[in-house]
């Protein structure tokens, strides 16, 4: 049996990328101008073409490249900061009991 195959970004079919509360607290924390703000939320919740964002939010295709990077950029900071750290094991530790 063949795995479906699925578009590029798939994840857009079904939303955006972060849930609308984590979108707003990381578009406060960077200050965004507010037609960039409004255009990257098209982006990032909505699941909108940036294109069709850019032209909705009056912003240049580039700004909002740009906008959706510091934005991308600085959730990904703040969930890496907030995921559990995997423990650096010891050199010469195993995981497997030593043979008899």
């Amino acid at each position: 049996m063949t795995s479906p195959q699925f578009p590029r970004r798939a994840h857009q079919l079904a939303g955006g990328e972060m849930p609308p509360a984590q979108y707003h607290v990381v578009a406060r924390m960077l200050r965004l101008p507010e037609q960039s703000a409004a255009a990257a939320r098209m982006v990032l919740v909505d699941g909108a073409r940036p294109s069709d964002a850019a032209a909705a939010g009056g912003v240049s295709p580039s700004s909002l490249s740009r906008t959706v990077g510091r934005v991308r950029a600085a959730h990904e900071s703040i969930r890496a900061a907030y995921s559990p750290q995997k423990r650096a094991r010891r050199p010469g530790a195993t995981t497997a009991p030593p043979p008899r």
